[in-house]
C-alpha cells in the first residue's frame, strides 16, 4: 500500500486519522502524523483581519445634533444647579439678581474648558453625540478663546436682565443693554439656523471655530465663506434690539402700554429691599375683556418684614405710574424671595390680588 502524503491534510484531519490509524501496525505513519500536527503547532497562525472602510471626513456638524448636544448639556447643568441650590441656598438668595453672574460663570466654566485643548474640544453633550469644536487648521481651541466663545453664547440668557439692578442707569440705558443682548441671543441662533455654508454662529465667528463630527478622517470644512448678507442681517439686528430697547424706555413713552410697564418696574426696584422686579398686562380668558389684569412680581430678601405693606406700597406705584392701571379688572402683586442662578432656581411667593378699588380702599389715595 503507498504510503499517504499527510502534508497535503489539515490538521482537524490528522486528528481524526490519529484516533483511528493502528498504531501497532502502522508505527511509522503514526509518527509521521505526530510530527506532521507538531510541525502545525509550531508554525505562526495568520489571525484574520476585518477589514475596515475608508474614514470618513470630518464635516461640520448639522443643526439638530448641535441642539441635540446641547440639550444633553443643559441637562447636565440643571443637575449641578440643583446640588449648588441645595448646598447654598441662604448664600444664592442673599445674591438676588446676581445669582444670574453665578450660573454665567458656571456655565461658561462648563462649556470653555472641555471645548478647549484641555477636554478636547467636546462637552459632555459632544462627546455622546460624537461632536467637536476645532479651529480652521483642526487644532482644539485655547483655553481662552474657548472661554470667550462660551461666554458669547451664555451671554443673553444669564445677563439680560441684569441692567435692570443697576438704578443708577438711566431707564434707556438699562432697557437698551438689555434689549442688545436679547439681540446678541436672536444672533446665535439666527446665524445656526440659516448660515448653511459654515453652520457657525455668532459665538463660533467671534473666534473663529467649527463644530465638526468627530472622525478619524481627513478634515473637510467648508471652502466657502459665510455670505455677506448673514453679516448684515447680524449688524442691523443688534443695532434694531438696541435702539427699540432705548425709543421703549424714553421719558415720553410712559404713555404706551409697554413704556407704562417698564416704568412700573423701574420704580418697583428702587424700593428698599426689592433686588428685582418684573411687570406684566395678561388676559382674563374667561371673562373676554382683552388684558386687563396687571401683575407685579417683586422679589424681595427673605428677611423682608410686613409683605403686606410691601405689596400695598407697590400697588400705590403702579397705580400712579400705569396709565392703564384704573382700567385693569385686578392688580396682582407678588412678593417672591428665593434665588435663580439660570441653571436652578427657587422660590417662595405670595400673592396679593385685588381691583384697584379695593387697593385705594386698603389705605391708598
Amino acid at each position: 500500500m503507498d504510503q499517504p502524503d499527510y502534508s497535503k491534510y489539515s490538521e482537524p484531519e490528522l486528528r481524526q486519522i490519529s484516533k483511528h490509524i493502528d498504531a501497532g501496525r502502522y508505527p511509522e505513519r503514526v509518527a509521521e502524523i505526530e510530527a506532521r500536527l507538531a510541525s502545525l503547532a509550531a508554525a505562526p497562525r495568520e489571525i484574520p483581519t476585518v477589514e475596515e472602510g475608508p474614514a470618513l471626513p470630518a464635516t461640520v456638524a448639522g443643526v439638530w445634533r448641535r441642539i441635540g448636544a446641547f440639550l444633553i448639556d443643559s441637562l447636565i447643568l440643571a443637575l449641578i444647579g440643583v446640588i449648588i441650590g441645595a448646598c447654598l441656598r441662604d448664600q444664592l438668595m442673599a445674591l438676588g439678581p446676581w445669582g444670574r453672574v453665578v450660573g454665567f460663570v458656571i456655565a461658561t466654566y462648563y462649556f470653555g474648558v472641555p471645548q478647549s485643548r484641555i477636554g478636547g474640544g467636546q462637552s459632555l453633550g459632544m462627546r455622546i453625540l460624537g461632536l467637536r469644536v476645532i479651529r480652521p487648521d483642526g487644532a482644539p481651541l485655547g483655553l481662552g478663546a474657548a472661554a470667550l466663545r462660551a461666554a458669547i453664547f451664555c451671554l443673553a440668557y444669564f445677563l439680560s436682565g441684569l441692567p435692570a439692578a443697576f438704578t443708577s442707569l438711566n431707564g434707556s440705558v438699562a432697557s437698551g443693554l438689555s434689549m442688545l443682548l436679547f439681540g446678541v441671543s436672536f444672533c446665535v441662533f439666527y446665524l445656526l439656523l440659516f448660515n448653511r455654508r459654515t453652520r457657525q454662529s455668532l459665538h463660533d465667528l467671534a473666534v473663529g471655530a467649527f463644530v465638526v463630527r468627530a472622525t478619524r478622517g481627513p478634515l473637510a470644512l467648508p471652502a466657502a465663506h459665510i455670505w455677506r448678507g448673514h453679516a448684515a442681517v447680524v449688524a442691523a439686528s443688534l443695532v434694531a434690539f438696541c435702539v427699540a430697547g432705548v425709543w421703549i424706555a424714553r421719558p415720553g413713552a410712559t404713555d404706551t402700554a409697554l413704556g407704562g410697564m417698564l416704568r412700573v418696574q423701574h420704580v418697583v426696584i428702587e424700593l428698599p429691599g426689592v433686588t428685582g422686579a418684573t411687570v406684566m398686562v395678561s388676559a382674563n380668558l374667561g371673562d373676554g375683556g382683552g388684558f386687563n389684569l396687571l401683575n407685579i412680581n417683586a422679589i424681595v430678601d427673605a428677611s423682608t418684614p410686613d409683605r403686606e405693606a410691601l405689596a400695598r406700597r407697590i400697588a400705590k406705584l403702579a397705580l400712579e405710574n400705569y396709565a392703564n392701571a384704573k382700567q385693569m379688572k385686578t392688580v396682582t402683586v407678588t412678593i417672591t424671595s428665593g434665588f435663580d442662578i439660570g441653571i436652578a432656581q427657587f422660590w417662595q411667593s405670595q400673592n396679593y390680588t385685588h381691583t384697584p378699588q379695593e387697593w385705594r380702599v386698603a389705605g391708598l389715595p
